[in-house]
């Protein structure tokens, strides 16, 4: 019973719990895809087109829903992780501040970035740059207001060719800007961007942008990333992606002194990243792991953080270090 022998080979899942001892699970069918809510006794769970509501004391099997419960429960407003911080609204400037001259993009004499050599036609339409020679591209100037006279400045570069899927054609630079000192720019967010932000105690600030949380990938998310990012006030940020090596992060909760805890991991076939889990980083950038698994996870509503296993049907409740397993054949189907 060697872990290359029933991992790898035989891809049985081998368990510990406190409680209920060493158990050896074969492949099963997984019914647990995502978090929807919960209330004072019930975690309620998506399976599919189904959802499923499970006791929190883990005492009783999961129960479907029915039409009437699942119809009230879509009605309600749902904890999703885009909600744990506040959303980061872009705005247009009155009048465009960055100029383009040949290659070279500036902001009040600073160079902020330059292209690849092109035709050095400068025209701007409203709201931003096209390059000559027909490439269809765009260039779109943002900002977002830190306060104290700092903001971060986004400069969209839109391919309009690709009319069927044009996220696909957009990529996103970012620098901060503070009048003391030269734009920095910040690291990630280059596909897609930055969703959230949240100012902290100490001054920082959390730059998050919005994950997709299912477990596949399709031809119209596979763009997507959820990033996160610490941005000191000295314009300097830490890439909590890079450092992790990881391509997905998800921002479960945050405590008021600007903790995080959030779950890493990637919607590919990738199992063996020992960098998956659910983690909690404080405003320094300190990063504790909480947690091996990276199924979906959930902060309840009384605090308790939740993971629902990502191969097997096991619910655990990491704050109270409790866990239960079900077989498949257990679950009820609708019929």
């Amino acid at each position: 019973m060697t872990w290359h022998f029933m991992h790898d080979m035989f891809q049985m899942g081998l368990i510990w719990d406190d409680r209920d001892g060493f158990a050896v699970i074969s492949p099963q069918r997984r019914y647990f895809y995502s978090f929807l809510r919960d209330d004072e006794d019930y975690l309620y769970l998506r399976s599919g087109t189904q959802t499923f509501k499970i006791r929190k004391s883990l005492s009783e099997l999961p129960a479907l829903l029915t039409d009437d419960e699942q119809k009230k429960l879509i009605a309600l407003p749902l904890k999703g992780a885009d909600k744990v911080l506040p959303a980061a609204e872009f705005k247009a400037p009155e009048s465009p501040t960055i100029e383009r001259k040949g290659g070279a993009f500036y902001y009040k004499g600073q160079e902020l970035f330059s292209l690849a050599p092109m035709s050095a036609d400068g025209s701007s339409p409203p709201g931003g740059f096209t390059e000559g020679g027909g490439s269809g591209k765009q260039y779109t100037e943002t900002w977002l207001d830190l306060g104290n006279g700092r903001s971060i400045l986004s400069l969209a570069e839109t391919d309009n060719i690709q009319q069927v899927a044009p996220d696909f054609g957009t990529f996103y630079r970012y620098f901060f800007v503070d009048g003391s000192q030269s734009p920095v720019p910040l690291n990630g967010f280059a596909h897609w961007p930055i969703s959230s932000i949240q100012m902290n105690p100490d001054g920082s600030w959390w730059l998050a942008s919005r994950p997709n949380t299912v477990d596949s990938i399709t031809a119209r998310n596979m763009h997507m990333t959820g990033e996160l990012s610490l941005l000191q006030p000295s314009g300097q940020s830490i890439q909590v992606n890079e450092q992790l090596k990881v391509r997905e992060i998800e921002v479960l909760s945050r405590k008021e002194d600007g903790r995080l805890i959030f779950r890493a991991y990637t919607r590919t076939l990738e199992r063996d990243n020992p960098a998956f889990g659910i983690y909690e980083i404080d405003t320094t950038g300190k990063l504790t792991k909480l947690s091996d698994l990276y199924g979906s996870a959930y902060v309840a509503s009384d605090g308790d953080l939740w993971v629902a296993d990502r191969d097997v049907n096991r619910i655990a409740n990491l704050t109270k270090k409790h866990s239960k397993l079900w077989y498949d054949y257990e679950f009820p189907f609708d019929s």
